[in-house]
C-alpha cells in the first residue's frame, strides 16, 4: 500500500470502508456502501467522486469527525486548502481533542500563507501530542516564515530534546542564536553538540559576523582564518570571505580572497568590480588600470568601468589617455540616456 493510501486510513479512521459511528442499520449500511466507494475511487485517483461519495456520507453522519478528516485530506490533495481547512476545522468542532486534525489544519492553513493561525493549529496539536516530533517541526518551519525567532529556538530546542541526533535542527538553532545575538550560547550549544563547523563553513562564516559586530575580533579572525584555509575551491565562500574581510577594512586580505575567487571563475565580474574598486581606493593606480581595463573585456558597456579607468590613469598622469576613457564613458552615458553620468564626465572634461 502506498504511503498516501495508508495516511488516507489513520486520516478517516475507515478499514475497508467501514464506519465508526452508531446508526440504525439501514443507515449504517448505506453509509459503509459510501465510505468503501469513496475508498475506491480514491485509490484509484478519482478524488472528485470520492469528495461527492463522502460528501453524501456526511449528510447521512454528520456527527463523524472522520469523515470530515477524510474530506479535508482530499479537498488538501487537490490544492483545494480553503476547502480542506473548512472541513478539518468541521472534524476538530467535533473531536477537539485530536492532535491529528489540528496537524492538518496547520499543513492546509501554512500552504495558503497563513502562518499565524497555522502556528496556532500546530501549538495546538504538541500540546494534545507532546512527544509527536512531526508536530514540533512544522510548528519551527512557520515560525520561521512569520520570523518569530524567539518561539522558533524554543521549539528547535524541544525538537532536539526529542531527537538530539536531528543535525537539520542543531543547523537551524545554531542559525537562530547567532541571529538573535545570543553569540555565547551558540558557543555553549556548539559545544554540547556533534554539529562540526569544518563541515559547516557557511554557518562558521555567520559566526564570524556575528563576532565581528559583537567586537570579539581575536575569535572572530581565527574562524575566517580557517575557513579560507578549507574554502580554497568555492567561489560563493571566497566571495563572502572577502567581503567580511573588506567589513573589517583588512583591505589585503580582502584582495587575496577575490583573486582566489577569480582564479575559480576568470570571467566572474563581481570579484573582478571589487578588486578593481579596492586597487584604486589604495592608489595602486597601475593595478588599478590593469584591472579595469580587464573589467571593460568583461562588461564594454558599463560606462562607470571606464570613469574609474579614467581616474586611475590620473593618477599615473597618463592625462591624454583618461581623456580618451572619459570620451568612451560619455558616449555610453548618453547612449543610456543617464544625464547625471553625462553631466559627470562633463565636467571632468570641461576641468582638463
Amino acid at each position: 500500500m502506498s504511503y498516501s493510501k495508508t495516511i488516507f486510513k489513520l486520516c478517516t479512521g475507515i478499514v475497508l470502508g467501514l464506519s465508526i459511528s452508531i446508526l440504525p442499520v439501514k443507515a449504517e449500511v448505506k453509509l459503509d456502501n459510501l465510505l468503501r466507494q469513496g475508498r475506491e475511487y480514491f485509490e484509484t485517483g478519482n478524488y472528485e467522486r470520492a469528495i461527492a461519495i463522502y460528501q453524501q456520507a456526511a449528510k447521512i453522519d454528520s456527527d463523524n469527525p472522520k469523515i470530515f478528516s477524510g474530506l479535508g485530506y482530499l479537498y488538501a490533495l487537490q490544492n483545494n486548502y480553503a476547502a480542506a481547512t473548512r472541513a478539518y476545522q468541521r472534524a476538530i468542532s467535533l473531536d477537539p481533542d485530536n492532535g491529528s486534525f489540528y496537524y492538518a489544519l496547520g499543513y492546509s492553513l501554512a500552504q495558503m500563507d497563513d502562518n499565524h493561525n497555522a502556528a496556532k493549529a500546530y501549538y495546538r496539536a504538541v500540546q494534545l501530542e507532546p512527544l509527536e516530533l512531526k508536530y514540533h517541526l512544522a510548528l519551527g518551519t512557520v515560525l520561521l516564515r512569520e520570523e518569530d525567532y524567539e518561539s522558533a529556538i524554543v521549539t528547535y530546542q524541544r525538537i532536539l530534546a526529542l531527537n538530539p541526533d536531528n543535525t537539520e535542527a542543531e543547523e537551524i538553532l545554531f542559525t537562530l542564536l547567532l541571529y538573535q545575538e545570543r553569540t555565547e550560547e551558540a558557543l555553549e550549544f556548539l559545544e554540547s553538540t556533534s554539529l562540526d563547523l569544518r563541515e559547516h563553513l557557511d554557518l562558521q562564516l555567520q559566526l564570524v559576523r556575528t563576532l565581528l559586530k559583537q567586537r570579539q575580533f581575536d575569535l572572530a579572525l581565527e574562524n575566517l582564518t580557517a575557513i579560507e584555509a578549507q574554502a580554497t575551491a568555492d567561489i560563493e565562500l571566497q566571495l563572502e570571505i572577502a567581503q567580511t574581510w573588506q567589513q573589517i577594512n583588512n583591505l589585503d586580505q580582502a584582495l587575496a580572497a577575490y583573486h582566489r575567487a577569480i582564479q575559480l571563475q576568470p570571467d566572474l565580474t563581481p570579484a573582478q568590480e571589487k578588486i578593481a574598486a579596492i586597487l584604486l581606493q589604495q592608489e595602486n593606480y597601475l593595478e588599478a588600470i590593469v584591472a579595469y581595463r580587464r573589467l571593460i573585456e568583461l562588461s564594454p558597456n558599463q560606462p562607470e568601468n571606464y570613469y574609474y579607468l579614467g581616474i586611475a590613469l590620473q593618477g599615473r598622469n597618463r592625462h591624454q589617455e583618461a581623456l580618451q576613457v572619459w570620451q568612451e564613458a560619455l558616449t555610453l552615458y548618453q547612449e543610456q540616456n543617464n544625464q547625471s553620468g553625462v553631466e559627470k564626465i562633463t565636467l571632468l572634461l570641461n576641468n582638463e
